[in-house]
């Protein structure tokens, strides 16, 4: 049986085609999962490359640069820079070149984002590593699905599942799903069983429908549970930046089909700017200033995003020209010595 299953396989390998699961991640047992430091490997068809210290751009020691100013960056995807060619098309670094540019002053940039992650985890990783690099500011890149991860523990299951690890070589039997026929055809079998036929598409509608919820239906329990959940999550953020003497702000991300209302859709902003006054946090929020700059240049609003939420190029520029703008005028890095 053996014999005829490898036989089978072996067969099939030609018309069968194989996943080539990623480099770019390894197992965490407090957060789940991290980047792979030293890694070079493509993540939906874009490459990335990790340093040393398993962040996505240029790396840098834990002590700063004397007369520099630093900002740490938490975050998913979005922070990442997904489906951006390089890092320096990201936020992160477009808005250290706009601050750098008007203050003369270098500014270090280490963007601690990691695909996937949730605030918990951002917390956790930041309590870590983070403080570490002494950062003089901490920028928190808040994604509506992070509320949409907790409505998951809200449902039973101890923490989000984890795509990155899914498509992550991680195991012998990882690395047998590279390579057999069989195992790749049970695995799409599973996977179209609960997404469809378009395992992408079926994907983006479970996360986009979660996100749905919070603007559609968001006196509902279990979204009610997950901003208690969410609520917690800031006040650890915002409790471990004080202790350590850390400026935080907090930019909420708005997704595609909420710039592209005409008005409302904004409840889940709205709650997030009041957790923010309650806990004395300056936060900017991205949907106002998407939805204008949207009208001002006469684009669609899709053109500023790749997909559901993550910014395209042109949307990585508008959040940078706005967060270097709110940054200076909310004076959250310290002056010059």
């Amino acid at each position: 049986m053996v014999l005829a299953l490898v036989t089978i396989d072996v067969v099939a390998r030609p018309l069968v085609p194989l996943p080539r699961k990623s480099t770019l991640f390894v197992r965490d047992p407090e957060l789940g999962w991290r980047l792979r430091p030293s890694a070079q490997d493509e993540w939906d068809g874009v490459p990335v490359t990790v340093n040393a210290k398993g962040l996505r751009g240029p790396e840098l020691d834990y002590a700063r640069r004397p007369g520099a100013a630093r900002i740490l960056y938490l975050g998913d995807s979005v922070t990442v820079g997904y489906g951006l060619p390089s890092h320096a098309d990201s936020y992160p670094y477009l808005t250290a070149e706009r601050l750098q540019r008007a203050g003369g002053r270098p500014i270090e940039t280490v963007n601690g984002a990691v695909n996937g992650y949730s605030t918990w985890q951002e917390v956790g990783w930041l309590e870590r590593e983070g403080t570490r690099y002494h950062p003089d500011l901490v920028v928190l890149g808040f994604v509506l699905n992070d509320v949409a991860g907790e409505l998951e523990m809200t449902r039973g299951s101890d923490r989000p599942s984890s795509k990155q690890l899914r498509l992550s070589v991680e195991s012998r039997i990882d690395w047998i799903a590279n390579h057999s026929a069989l195992v790749a055809l049970a695995r799409r079998a599973a996977l179209a069983a609960r997404f469809g036929r378009d395992l992408r598409a079926g994907a983006e509608r479970e996360e986009l429908f979660g996100v749905r919820m919070l603007v559609d239906d968001p006196e509902r329990p279990d979204v009610q549970r997950g901003w208690e959940a969410t609520r917690g999550d800031l006040d650890r953020l915002a409790t471990l930046c004080r202790t350590r003497h850390m400026r935080l702000c907090l930019v909420v991300f708005p997704y595609a089909f909420q710039v592209s209302m005409a008005g409302g859709g904004d409840d889940p902003q709205r709650r997030l700017l009041e957790f923010a006054r309650g806990l004395g946090v300056p936060a900017l929020d991205l949907l106002p200033v998407l939805r204008a700059r949207a009208q001002a240049d006469g684009f669609a609003p899709a053109d500023y995003f790749l997909d559901d939420d993550h910014p395209s190029p042109m949307g990585s520029l508008v959040v940078a020209d706005r967060l270097a703008e709110f940054i200076a005028a909310e004076r959250l890095l310290p002056g010059r010595p």
